[in-house]
């Protein structure tokens, strides 16, 4: 008999969690488990992809963010009725959750709807670096602990700075490390000339010019306002421009920085594309200023397109990019090293092919979806508490 997992998300828009979940339903092995995908909130980009793919999608369940806000008891106890209906009617063996209202609503529904096999996966260094001590941010963290503590029978994360930071904070030892995976033998074998083209075009981007790429969310965690710092000499010294994908809450803040410092004509915002593919394989560099993460999805797939990187050095950086191997790695917040690492990559062309190249071994290596499933599946055998994992 098939094991049957209810994962739980946020939304299915474009995002790192969202196509790390697609990936991993995608190469799930369909002869022992049976997936089901509920999403909290409209946003369904990739809902298409999971139905092709003849996965049961459920969802939205709630109509914005404000129904579920965790200082509205009434509104939170609605939530978690929702969630424990899906629960009863799936009958799932294992509910698997991500990301934050995800795992609050999905542990709780599961426990009310009768399910205490909940595994959640940790994308992010949460706990050390995110502290706020607003009520809303207290009772959010205490209720993620609880919930944590009493009702996750196993936590995965996606890298080893993860793992210490969630050890340090849950003081429990239940936490499997399974690296984030993409499918790095879908990019690599497709033909993107055509789009590249076509994209050139549309951001009036000169064959002369070298193409710095940043992608994320607009906010302060990714660190975009240090790379819109260093522009200025950039351009002084090159013909380049940055495209930025991604939106957020920083949005027209960083859209202000970039006109006050005279680069706002170089510096191109994206929004979310979904031809984020294409637009990696027509950058020479992909920059990457975050001040914290966990294992990044688009950081991967920049690699699987075998591009340099530059990142700062926040822990668990050099676990994916080692300095002068697979890219250039900053101290954190320095502009001025910042700037020079790039105008450094940009003058070398040879660096960034080696780099690219070194990027590509690793992340097949490492980070490949299809290798690093086998241990995500026999963590689920291991959670049902059997032998049904084929040795």
């Amino acid at each position: 008999m098939k094991i049957k997992i209810l994962y739980i998300i946020e939304t299915l828009g474009i995002g790192g969690a969202e196509n790390l979940l697609l990936n991993t339903v995608k190469f799930l092995n369909k002869n022992d488990f049976e997936p089901y995908v509920l999403y909290l909130f409209y946003d369904d980009d990739l809902a298409k992809e999971f139905e092709e793919m003849e996965v049961s999608v459920i969802g939205p369940i709630f109509d914005t963010y404000s129904c579920v806000g965790v200082n509205n008891i009434v509104d939170f106890f609605r939530g978690i009725n929702r969630v424990r209906k899906i629960v009863r009617k799936v009958k799932p063996d294992i509910v698997h959750t991500n990301l934050f209202f995800a795992n609050i609503y999905g542990r709780l529904g599961s426990w009310f709807g009768g399910v205490n096999k909940v595994i959640t996966t940790l994308h992010n260094i949460d706990y050390s670096e995110e502290t706020n001590n607003s009520f809303r941010f207290i009772l959010r963290k205490s209720l993620d602990f609880i919930t944590g503590r009493l009702l996750v029978k196993t936590f995965i994360v996606g890298n080893k700075a993860i793992k210490e930071n969630m050890m340090s904070y849950m003081g429990s030892n239940n936490i499997e490390l399974v690296y984030n995976g993409i499918d790095v033998n879908q990019i690599r074998h497709r033909n993107f000339d055509h789009s590249m083209d076509n994209i050139k075009e549309e951001l009036g981007l000169r064959p002369e010019e070298n193409v710095l790429l940043n992608i994320g969310r607009l906010h302060y965690q990714k660190g975009q306002r240090f790379l819109i710092e260093a522009m200025p000499n950039i351009i002084k010294n090159s013909k380049t421009k940055l495209l930025i994908a991604g939106s957020g809450p920083l949005e027209q803040e960083l859209k202000l920085l970039a006109k006050k410092l005279g680069v706002a004509d170089s510096v191109i915002f994206l929004g979310k594309r979904k031809d984020i593919d294409s637009i990696i394989e027509l950058s020479d560099i992909f920059v990457f200023p975050s001040l914290f993460e966990g294992l990044a999805i688009s950081l991967l797939e920049v690699m699987a397109h075998a591009k340099p990187v530059i990142l700062f050095d926040y822990q668990g950086a050099q676990e994916i990019i080692v300095n002068q191997n697979e890219g250039l790695v900053i101290p954190v917040r320095d502009v001025d090293a910042l700037e020079k690492g790039i105008l450094t990559l940009l003058g070398s062309s040879k660096m960034r092919k080696k780099m690219g190249e070194n990027s590509l071994q690793k992340v097949d290596i490492l980070f490949n979806v299809a290798k690093n499933n086998r241990a995500l599946e026999k963590i689920y055998f291991d959670v049902m508490n059997t032998d049904m994992y084929p040795a």
